[in-house]
């Protein structure tokens, strides 16, 4: 099942460090979807993920609450000034991605690929409109790329756990750069987990069918096809 948010492809590449985080953004938390696999700021948080290491190709997907902490500061237009538009919507350009062990210390990945890492997030946080309560938006952070997958059950074993710090950054429609403080993400790692044989059936011999809005993380997915091979 696709997710109910529009995301910008995703990529892996080196960042040398970011800046110290920004009191005007931060990540809140990694949401949850609903039953119709939507996402929304007001959503549920999840608080712990699960990767299966076994599923080929599989990477894990966050979809993250951004908080816009500064003020809106646009104004109607008045007394012979043009209207103007708001300078603090931020634009979430990306997020700096570690893979840490449960002991925060940094794991080190096969085939020279460097951790930390950014991937690139399309998200745009508007500001708080009345200064009391802060401007939401959701947006999706892949924070274990698929190739990053392949090594971590040699990295950190299949029955273990990962922490992945997350930092926010993005740009104003001011023009001024704007960093989060890290946001850890702890995830349970295993092996063939998610994805069961199938088909599977009740003890009355009905097919059983639990679709996942991310097949290979999170979530148990049966397949509801009869004809379905294990892992599919």
């Amino acid at each position: 099942m696709r997710r109910a948010i529009t995301v910008l492809a995703l990529a892996a590449g080196l960042l040398g460090g970011c800046a110290p985080g920004n009191p005007g953004l931060y990540i809140g938390n990694v949401v949850a979807p609903d039953d119709t696999c939507a996402y929304a700021a007001n959503s549920s948080a999840l608080l712990i993920g699960t990767l299966d290491v076994a599923v080929p190709n599989n990477g894990y997907d966050a979809t993250f609450r951004f908080v816009n902490q500064l003020v809106n500061l646009s104004q109607t237009g008045s007394a012979g000034f043009p209207p103007m538009s708001d300078p603090n919507v931020i634009l979430v350009r990306e997020a700096e991605v570690e893979i840490q062990d449960i002991g925060g210390n940094p794991l080190a990945f096969a085939g020279g690929l460097p951790n930390p890492f950014t991937v690139p997030v399309g998200a745009v946080a508007v500001p708080s409109g009345d200064g009391m309560s802060s401007g939401e938006s959701v947006g999706l952070v892949q924070i274990v790329p698929p190739a990053y997958t392949a090594d971590l059950a040699g990295a950190a074993g299949t029955d273990a756990q990962i922490v992945v710090s997350v930092t926010a950054i993005g740009r104003t429609l001011g023009d001024a750069e704007v960093v989060s403080s890290p946001f850890t993400h702890t995830i349970q790692l295993c092996s063939g987990c998610l994805v069961p044989a199938c088909p599977v059936t009740d003890s009355e011999g009905e097919l059983i069918c639990a679709p996942s809005c991310t097949p290979g993380q999170d979530s148990v997915h049966i397949s509801c096809d009869p004809t379905c091979s294990a892992g599919r």
